[in-house]
């Protein structure tokens, strides 16, 4: 085994790879977007890395430092590379790199599934400790686990606060402005504001939108309105879309059917098994 890192931008080769293991490995409230990657890497504060093996891609893993503190967002092996001692290998290269006095992660708290289980002795063979307080985010119960130095809470709510700062400044430095058509139906429920979340393909085209661009939208009768991006969620399918959101925020009525079978009118199965969809959170503009 030769591990090496390698940094992963908009242009590196490990792209690819990246996006598939990122949706093969976190479900989808977990899971973040390759754009929302590089805002955190543009603070200075933030890396994507690759594991490779001499050439071959083992897995990825994005990371925050903030002084002698290294926060483990997201740490991934690929499938093929396994239970070869890869994920011991890849936090050990973290550790030679950054040099961190404490490394800390949000474990998903264990509820006697198999896979959490396996998750949990993992870190726990490579020497985390458990604090066994459960936290909510996006609807899932987390506990933070740490290396080394033990958090203190305040540093902690420094470190992400610093973060949060930057990543917001970095966004609002983008402001782009996109434009998109709707039909009568869905167009006038977004200016009422009952509409909160569009829908849509997770192509080229979607995967420039950022949290803090805005969205301009035309009914095609020569109304429009500007609505600010809040959050941008990638999905494999509607189906999950549907599953994770209120019909009401997707714009349905209180006596229509909700289907995820709608959104065919408009995209492809083979478009959307290829590119996954996107919900797009919009309010309006402060």
């Amino acid at each position: 085994m030769q591990m090496r890192i390698m940094q992963v931008r908009e242009d590196s080769p490990y792209r690819d790879a990246v996006e598939r293991l990122n949706d093969e490995a976190f479900c989808m409230q977990e899971r973040s977007t390759f754009d929302l990657f590089m805002v955190g890497c543009k603070t200075g504060m933030a890396d994507l890395l690759a594991f490779l093996d001499g050439e071959k891609f083992v897995g990825f893993a994005y990371i925050v430092t903030w002084r002698r503190m290294l926060y483990l967002y997201y740490l991934a092996i690929d499938p093929g590379s396994r239970g070869k001692g890869y994920g011991s290998a890849a936090l050990d290269t973290l550790k030679d790199r950054y040099s961190p006095d404490s490394i800390t992660l949000n474990m998903e708290f264990p509820d006697g599934s198999e896979e959490k289980e396996r998750r949990l002795k993992f870190y726990v063979l490579n020497g985390f400790m458990e604090n066994r307080v459960k936290e909510k985010w996006h609807g899932m119960d987390f506990e933070l686990m740490y290396w080394g130095k033990t958090p203190d809470q305040k540093e902690m709510g420094m470190f992400f606060g610093e973060f949060e700062k930057a990543r917001r400044d970095i966004v609002a430095g983008y402001g782009t402005e996109h434009s998109m058509g709707l039909r009568k139906g869905p167009f006038d429920s977004i200016v009422s504001g009952r509409k909160t979340v569009e829908m849509r393909l997770y192509d080229e085209k979607r995967r420039k939108i950022l949290p803090g661009d805005k969205i301009r939208f035309s009914d095609g009768e020569g109304e429009e309105t500007v609505v600010v991006v809040k959050d941008v969620i990638r999905f494999p399918s509607f189906k999950e879309l549907y599953e994770t959101f209120d019909k009401k925020d997707l714009g349905y009525g209180d006596g229509e059917d909700a289907s995820p079978a709608d959104m065919e009118k408009y995209y492809s199965v083979e478009d959307i098994e290829r590119y996954g969809v996107l919900a797009i959170r919009i309010g309006k503009p402060s």
